[in-house]
């Protein structure tokens, strides 16, 4: 595998176990025929209340957190539902602390629609940004940004019947029984190109999580990488696994921001994430 590729791959492991952003389901059409009113369907009070936190680990090591919380702008029509994921992680090398940071904003009008997203990951070794306005209609203009003098500007088409944030598509996904499975077209946040999910609900699991909670397993396959979550009865991310040994459990910030003290050794965590993380070439390689 080329370390262009190897190197998308791996902010994607990251980006889809924090915010599975521009999510399109191609199955069960009664659920997803008109995005409108599914956002609506979606957007309820507990969702909009929403504020959830993730302790990271790898290998039962803890390394980070991840943050999401959605805010209403009630006077501004456009800019009107944001939702916002911060992803932190920290590595502790001789003493010294580096920080690795993945943060994904989506912005959606008054109507439930697309009007802006942004993407960064920022490590000490590499930048990248995208940010996603809405021109016109389905087409958006984007600016990615691999380094600071390095700015690509250009234009891609989303669907209107689009599905944002991780969230909202657990919630979905609690539709599923064992033994069923749906195919999503979402967009590479590398490549702004759209590509191809496939998500299988495998069983149902009694998960221990502070208390025991009887959850859905269910795999998502992307690009033959395989990821697991573990989901309630009312749609919540419980528990996420990747196939590189990061892990995500529902936390409380205090065990959230407990998470970053950036007291573990971290050699087996460079042995795995530092050639994922810090390659710095093709970044802008969009094939």
């Amino acid at each position: 595998m080329s370390k262009p590729m190897y190197f998308r791959i791996a902010v994607i492991v990251l980006w889809l176990s924090m915010v599975a952003w521009l999510i399109r389901y191609e199955a069960f059409p009664e659920y997803f025929s008109h995005s409108i009113a599914g956002y609506r369907g979606m957007l309820t009070r507990d969702t909009i209340l929403m504020d959830s936190w993730f302790k990271i680990l790898f290998r039962g090591t803890e390394i980070g957190y991840s943050h999401t919380n959605m805010d209403i702008n009630d006077d501004n029509m456009l800019e009107h539902y944001v939702i916002n994921n911060r992803v932190h992680l920290v590595l502790n090398i001789g003493g010294s602390r580096i920080n690795v940071h993945l943060l994904g904003t989506v912005i959606l009008d008054i109507t439930y629609n697309l009007s802006r997203f942004k993407f960064a990951f920022s490590s000490p070794a590499l930048v990248y940004k995208a940010d996603g306005v809405r021109e016109n209609g389905d087409r958006f203009k984007v600016s990615v940004t691999a380094q600071a003098d390095q700015t690509n500007t250009f234009h891609i088409i989303i669907p209107t019947d689009v599905i944002l944030f991780s969230p909202m598509s657990a919630t979905i996904m609690k539709h599923l029984r064992p033994g069923q499975q749906v195919v999503i077209r979402t967009i590479d946040p590398i490549s702004m190109k759209r590509t191809t999910l496939l998500v299988r609900a495998l069983r149902k699991e009694i998960l221990s999580l502070h208390e025991h909670i009887e959850a859905t397993v269910v795999s998502t396959e992307y690009n033959g990488i395989t990821m697991k979550s573990w989901i309630d009865e009312g749609g919540n991310l419980l528990r996420q696994e990747t196939p590189i040994g990061l892990e995500m459990r529902k936390c409380t910030p205090e065990e959230a921001f407990s998470a970053i003290a950036g007291t573990q050794n971290a050699n087996e965590v460079l042995k795995v994430l530092l050639p994922l993380l810090f390659v710095t070439e093709n970044k802008n390689d969009r094939n």
